[in-house]
């Protein structure tokens, strides 16, 4: 059976869920058709999709939604378990994040702003990772990167839009969505600490 909600109420059902420790899928179809799903074991939030995005870049695409449709299904498999915040963080980045704030193509409004030393770990540990797949030359796919992503201790939701412009330097679909994820990783522990 499926259910139409606004944010708030989606986010009373999440709340529900989590608080009765359950397990399954969440699954979501906003008004325009976009699907998602947050996965859950025991009631701990372990994934997260949205459209094309999964992880934290899901996040903010889900904390935009208005209005949709969502239906609960203890039966489905909760998905891949993801690096991802706290489900109490990600409840609370739902709850307070808000279209306005979500950069185009990208995440939503930092919970924080990062200093010049967590930037310079983010954007060194992204090469190290780009360099895996792309070799030397991710030093100056790294470098043009972020000269279009502006200050991203400013903003650092700015991240996630920047792993999204390295992945798509790489070829191979699952060696991206490999760097993806390792990126997420990194970009949660600064972020979301």
């Amino acid at each position: 059976m499926s259910e139409t909600f606004t944010l708030s109420q989606l986010l009373d059902v999440l709340q529900d869920l989590i608080q009765k420790q359950q397990s399954g899928s969440l699954f979501i179809t906003s008004e325009d058709g976009h699907f998602g799903t947050l996965g859950l074991d025991a009631g701990e939030i372990v994934s997260v999709m949205y459209a094309p995005k999964r992880g934290v870049a899901a996040l903010p695409l889900i904390a935009g939604l208005q209005r949709g449709s969502y239906r609960f299904d203890p039966a489905a498999v909760a998905g891949r378990p993801q690096e991802l915040p706290t489900t109490q963080q990600i409840l609370e980045m739902l709850r307070s994040g808000s279209p306005a704030g979500v950069v185009t193509g990208a995440v939503a409004a930092p919970t924080r702003g990062i200093s010049e030393t967590e930037k310079n770990f983010a954007c060194n540990r992204l090469k190290e990772l780009l360099a895996q797949h792309l070799g030397p030359i991710a030093d100056i796919v790294m470098d043009d990167a972020l000269e279009d992503a502006g200050d991203i201790c400013a903003n650092p939701a700015q991240m996630p839009a920047l792993v999204d412009k390295l992945a798509a330097e790489i070829d191979s679909e699952s060696e991206a969505a490999e760097f993806r994820a390792a990126a997420e990783k990194t970009i949660a522990k600064l972020v979301f600490r």
